[in-house]
């Protein structure tokens, strides 16, 4: 079963395609407006207004084509019929339109300055080396259109169609700028996949640890309980050894008719388990000793590589916030 896509790509896409579109429409619009003179401004104020109607039919449209009234965050409905009405206007007032024709090519023009700045902050918190490029790309647009708004005979010397050069060249950096943030931000999405694997893979590689860690100590344990056992079982064989051997110690040491040798022999048995014993008991606890060593060595390494890996995650992460 095929995926939906998801709503936030859906609008990251809509704000894409609008920003290559109004980019397009600059350049277009200021080429005409420099180099085909037959173009009256107030014929390009009707296409303008024509063009408002039409793109909002198509948000109109699109908001119930795409169910758009299912959403809180859609509001092509409304951007839609503030540019129909905002067309219909401007086809009534064709004349006051062309009159200020100027301040609104101005406005795009600071639209796009104001879209140039958010690339260049993307790309200096994505450590991008080319920010500075797009900050200036976003100075020269911005100081343009201020000067347009300001008055550009007063701010500037009169250059002839300035600010149809602004809007191209405002236009074209637009486009720029966007190539450049896209693979900034590729290329920041690759780094940030990898360093995400690496840490998982260290946190993987500090899980197995620690599993070792405890299974080498639940071995020293069961090593531990098994040495315990033996030297038990031969304290009880020692013990059983020592109750046969002592009457019969008794009765040759009583009769006086058995040879007095007899009883050396029995003293012989007894320190020979009781070197069995402590033997027995020295390489208990040597084994005791052993395993505690190698468990608390094994912990300490998981230990380490745990808190390494949790260092290492909560820098890369401070470090990419």
């Amino acid at each position: 079963m095929a995926k939906e896509p998801k709503e936030g790509a859906g609008r990251r896409e809509d704000w894409l395609g609008t920003q290559i579109i109004l980019s397009l429409i600059s350049i277009a619009l200021g080429a005409i407006l420099l180099f085909a003179k037959s173009f009256s401004i107030g014929t390009l104020c009707y296409v303008f207004s024509i063009a408002l109607i039409f793109a909002g039919v198509a948000c109109v449209a699109r908001f119930f084509l795409k169910k758009g009234y299912r959403s809180l965050r859609d509001y092509n409905f409304s951007i839609g019929v503030l540019l129909i009405l905002l067309g219909i206007v401007g086809l009534i007032r064709n004349e006051a339109l062309a009159g200020e024709f100027q301040g609104y090519l101005a406005f795009v023009v600071m639209v796009l300055g104001v879209i140039l700045l958010q690339g260049a902050v993307q790309m200096r918190i994505m450590e991008s080396n080319l920010w500075v490029v797009n900050l200036i790309f976003t100075i020269i647009v911005l100081a343009a259109g201020t000067i347009v708004l300001a008055g550009s005979e007063s701010v500037f010397p009169k250059v002839e169609g300035f600010v149809y050069w602004a809007l191209l060249v405002a236009g074209a950096l637009s486009l720029i700028s966007l190539v450049m943030v896209s693979l900034t931000i590729r290329s920041w999405t690759k780094k940030r996949d990898r360093l995400r694997e690496s840490q998982e893979a260290e946190l993987r590689e500090a899980a197995l640890a620690k599993a070792r860690a405890e299974a080498a100590a639940q071995a020293a344990e069961e090593a531990a309980a098994s040495a315990e056992s033996a030297a038990q079982e031969a304290q009880e064989s020692a013990g059983a050894q020592t109750e046969t051997a002592a009457p019969a110690t008794a009765q040759a040491v009583n009769d006086p008719f058995l040879p007095q040798a007899a009883s050396p022999d029995a003293q012989p048995d007894a320190a020979a388990i009781e070197d069995v014993i402590s033997a027995a008991a020295g390489q208990t606890q040597q084994l005791r000793e052993e395993e505690a060593k190698a468990a608390e060595d094994a912990f300490a390494d998981a230990e380490a590589s745990l808190i390494a890996a949790i260092h290492a995650t909560g820098a890369q992460g401070e470090e990419h916030q």
